[in-house]
């Protein structure tokens, strides 16, 4: 069914119902992590669901970039790793190979931020615990590096290094951005660009808020649309940056205070490597792009769960109740409440036609999209004009589609030329369906058999958590 009218939102819809996936994958990592450092249950099943508003998280489950992909293999890197340390076990080491060639195959800068953190606090551990396993688990990992490295190259003609930046984005910043904080204008003006010589100001503004414009900030998005301002319009960037100030305070005061800080040092290995990086490339003076928290989000997912769990067991209830705060905190950051806009449901109903949850979504969100069976929107979306809202410089605007060229309908080894709705609908009834026009070129082999070995090896340690870490969750449930 895919075609002009509808590519956007079958595309935008693909990228979350794969970023979700892949979430849920790194969630239940997270959680297993977090059990294994004797939380309770009740709090972890909590924290999990902060983290689901936790705005980095959220906005990088928006966008089709690898740092979704990351956090899921980083998370149950730790897990393994911190299993292993405990264990003696020498497959949890190896399990560690599949999710770290993943990592170290995905992005550069994201790379690197992870090599820092585990060369400065796991290797020489790793390393005294079995001098054997460790080079073994080294070979191994090389080996599945350079067969995926070479199996991207032999796809696009790029290795992991070769990143190709646009113009804008290869400048590089003076020393002061690094440290140059302007109170004055963070105060009087919150948004974009007003942080563009301030590497700090641009942080605060955006860890807990959207400062660059790319998610729910964004004028072409529905978050920015229709949004009710309570007492001022720089209130939701006011919050964020509250909730910026909170949460570093808490990750200084933690690496003070706790005897074992290395997750609460980690998002500063983000912070020093992009840091670093604006002083040779990747610094654009017209927003200070390198600044994105969510370059570094599978960091502070990872130390904001923990600061959760040291709050939740030193104050139980109070936290619970500031708990709800932050959830509706956020959800007003994101843009809550909306104003009534019946062309906003005209458009929520036609990205909802597309979607497998159509009816559901019709039920919970009192919308009344056409929820038609693939085969009857494919002669709808190509033999009927669609007049489709969309969003266009932050208004909305109609434009009309109609797909007049004819289409070929199959049923065996038999086909027949379609050239009007009717038609189509008849022969879709009598069991002809369209042909696949999309296929698979080339399948990356050896990228599959990572991503299958890294699923093998979840599946694994989900059925045999308790042999691992001696946990009886019904106990800890009931």
């Amino acid at each position: 069914i895919l075609n002009l009218t509808n590519e956007p939102e079958i595309l935008s819809l693909s990228i979350q119902y794969t970023n979700f996936s892949i979430y849920i994958v790194g969630l239940i990592g997270l959680g297993l992590f977090l059990y294994q450092k004797k939380i309770k249950i009740t709090n972890v099943m909590i924290i999990l669901s902060l983290i689901n508003f936790f705005p980095v998280m959220f906005g990088i489950r928006l966008l089709f970039k690898p740092e979704i992909l990351i956090f899921t293999t980083l998370v149950w890197v730790l897990f393994f790793l911190e299993m292993y340390i405990k264990n003696n076990k020498s497959y949890l080491l190896i399990f560690t190979i599949p999710p770290l060639v993943i990592i170290f195959t995905a992005k550069a800068n994201s790379a690197l931020m992870v090599a820092l953190f585990l060369i400065f606090y796991f290797l020489n551990n790793i390393y005294n615990i079995n001098k054997r396993i460790f080079f073994i688990s080294l070979i191994i990992f090389f080996g599945l590096f350079i067969l995926v490295s070479f199996e991207n190259y032999e796809a696009n003609n790029f290795l992991i290094f070769q990143h190709q930046s646009p113009e804008e984005f290869t400048g590089k910043a003076n020393l002061d951005y690094l440290y140059r904080i302007d109170i004055n204008s963070i105060i009087e003006e919150p948004f974009r660009q007003s942080q563009r010589n301030s590497y700090v100001g641009a942080l605060f503004l955006d860890t807990f808020d959207d400062y660059f414009g790319n998610f729910w900030t964004d004028d072409s998005s529905l978050f920015y649309k229709d949004r009710i301002n309570f007492l001022n319009i720089k209130l939701r960037p006011y919050l964020g940056l509250f909730y910026s100030f909170l949460f570093y305070f808490f990750i200084i005061r933690l690496i003070i205070k706790e005897k074992d800080k290395k997750y609460f040092i980690l998002p500063f290995f983000g912070i020093i490597v992009q840091m670093g990086l604006s002083q040779f490339t990747q610094y654009n003076p017209e927003n200070g792009d390198v600044a994105k928290a969510y370059y570094f989000s599978f960091f502070l997912v990872v130390t904001f769960a923990l600061i959760l769990a040291k709050l939740f067991s030193k104050y139980q209830f109070p936290s619970y109740f500031l708990s709800f705060l932050f959830l509706f905190s956020i959800i007003f950051i994101l843009g809550f409440p909306k104003s009534q806009n019946n062309q906003r449901i005209e458009y929520l109903e036609l990205n909802n036609e597309i979607n497998i949850f159509c009816s559901l979504n019709n039920y919970l969100f009192n919308i009344d999209s056409d929820c038609l069976d693939a085969e009857e929107k494919f002669c709808f979306f190509n033999f009927q004009e669609i007049k489709k809202i969309e969003i266009k410089n932050s208004e909305y605007v109609y434009r009309s589609y109609f797909n007049q060229d004819s289409k070929n309908l199959f049923k065996n080894q038999s086909s027949y030329e379609i050239k009007n709705l009717n038609q189509c609908l008849d022969f879709i009834s009598d069991g002809y369906e369209p042909k696949q026009t999309l296929n698979i070129v080339r399948l990356p082999v050896v990228n599959l058999i990572t991503l299958f070995s890294f699923l093998v090896s979840i599946i694994y340690s989900i059925f045999n958590i308790k042999k691992l870490n001696q946990i009886d969750f019904t106990n800890e449930i009931n």
